[in-house]
């Protein structure tokens, strides 16, 4: 087994963990295994005004990226040109704006990634306070690489062939194989205690000790409980949350990796650290998004909802990969008739989405979304028939404090429509 040490603070380079059949390890060379991987990563880029374009990626260092554009002509953005990376099929119209569906999400390379999505639904995952997500199981505890004793405060996670050591300090939970989806889906936030979710329902709070084969949690009265990792579903630990890096990654395991250093080689593999002795790397095309300013994007599924009602959905090509959606975006789904107010972070700069009228709605639907910022009108979207599809991208001023998206009805009443915003960002200043 290899053995790494994470460097877990903002801006450090992090080893990729992947799912299933994602993996490709390097050689003695340190070349990455190529396997049958294609060369490049077919992408929407988004740009610094939400604009966006089609973008086979070639390699990406330091937020930069190079690539070739929609006509084959090789073209290189500098760090902050770009935003984010969502990976589409080369026939996708990405003019209808951010939230457009993949077209090749029916192919067989579509398939096999819902595979992957699909055998990581009952995987373990450790996170980390600064909200990176590794797809993976408990290591065993041994000695590290340089023979010396592993700390009993380090957590040992497990990829295939490679071990991770998390400082418990860094960790934010820990959910172990097989916990089923009530455990995973309703984990305890803000925890004034380490908490212990045992696999017969009980609850256990104090200090967490250590966690590998057997569990240590300090109590309150001085005492230790011992139990076998088996008997546990979760851990969840009282340590302070950090903020993300703005560089980050999606992958089709669920994993959300990343860092300033996350780099390609080859134009077939990706890494967020390249200059470790042993590296590890994955296909490019296991890479699902990418924020490469994710400072400046804030999803208004995000957002305080000032007055109103909204339901978030996952969008459709995050299908099994709800609790991770790509760019951290869910959909928003507004009722024919209603107005919601959203309060804006500071800085607004702009406001992107794709409105259209959601799955199943009858050719009679038929409104106008409308985008009003403090309450003065900014865009009109009229919407008809069940298959409507547009695209929204307008600058808000800085001082901006409301956004209210409102849905009139049309010629037929507000009975048959039901839109969606679909992958709706905002955009803040540099």
């Amino acid at each position: 087994m290899m053995l790494r040490t994470l460097c877990l603070a903002l801006g450090c380079s992090m080893p990729l963990l992947v799912g299933q059949a994602a993996l490709a390890q390097t050689q003695n060379t340190g070349q990455p295994s190529r396997s049958e991987s294609p060369v490049g990563l077919t992408a929407m880029a988004i740009d610094d005004e939400l604009r966006t374009s089609i973008l086979r990626v070639l390699e990406i260092e330091g937020g930069a990226v190079t690539g070739e554009d929609g006509l084959g002509v090789r073209v290189r953005y500098e760090r902050g040109e770009l935003v984010a990376l969502v990976r589409v099929s080369a026939s996708t119209d990405v003019s209808k704006g951010v939230g457009v569906r993949d077209a090749g999400r029916d192919t067989l390379a579509s398939l096999e990634r819902l595979r992957v999505r699909a055998s990581s639904l009952t995987a373990g995952f450790l996170t980390t306070t600064d909200g990176r997500r590794y797809t993976g199981r408990l290591g065993v505890r041994s000695g590290s690489a340089s023979g010396d004793a592993i700390p009993e405060d380090v957590v040992i996670w497990m990829e295939q062939e490679m071990d991770y050591e998390f400082p418990l300090e860094e960790v934010a939970s820990v959910v172990l194989n097989g916990a089923p989806a009530s455990v995973r889906l309703a984990l305890p936030k803000d925890v004034a205690s380490d908490t212990l979710l045992l696999t017969n329902g009980d609850v256990l709070e104090g200090f967490l000790a250590s966690i590998a084969d057997e569990v240590v949690l300090e109590r309150d009265d001085g005492g230790e409980t011992r139990l076998e990792a088996e008997r546990i579903n979760a851990v969840v630990l009282a340590n302070p949350a950090k903020e993300r890096p703005s560089v980050m990654a999606w992958l089709d395991d669920g994993s959300l990796l990343g860092g300033d250093r996350l780099t390609t080689k080859d134009g077939r593999s990706v890494s967020d650290m390249p200059d470790a002795p042993t590296q590890m790397w994955i296909p490019l095309e296991r890479v699902r998004a990418v924020t490469l300013r994710g400072d400046r994007i804030t999803p208004l599924s995000a957002l305080s909802v000032a007055s109103g009602r909204v339901e978030l959905s996952a969008h459709p090509d995050d299908a099994l990969l709800e609790r991770t959606p790509a760019l951290g975006a869910r959909d928003v789904l507004l009722e024919g008739g209603s107005e919601t107010v959203f309060t804006l972070p500071a800085g607004t700069q702009r406001f992107a989405a794709t409105p259209m009228l959601e799955r199943g709605s009858s050719s009679w639907a038929d409104c106008v979304v409308v985008v009003l910022v403090d309450g003065v009108e900014a865009v009109r979207v009229p919407l008809r028939g069940g298959a409507s599809i547009e695209s929204v991208n307008i600058a808000l001023p800085p001082e901006s404090l409301e956004m209210t998206v409102r849905v009139e009805e049309g010629r037929f009443g507000t009975i048959h429509d039901r839109v969606r915003l679909s992958r709706p960002l905002i955009l803040t200043e540099d």
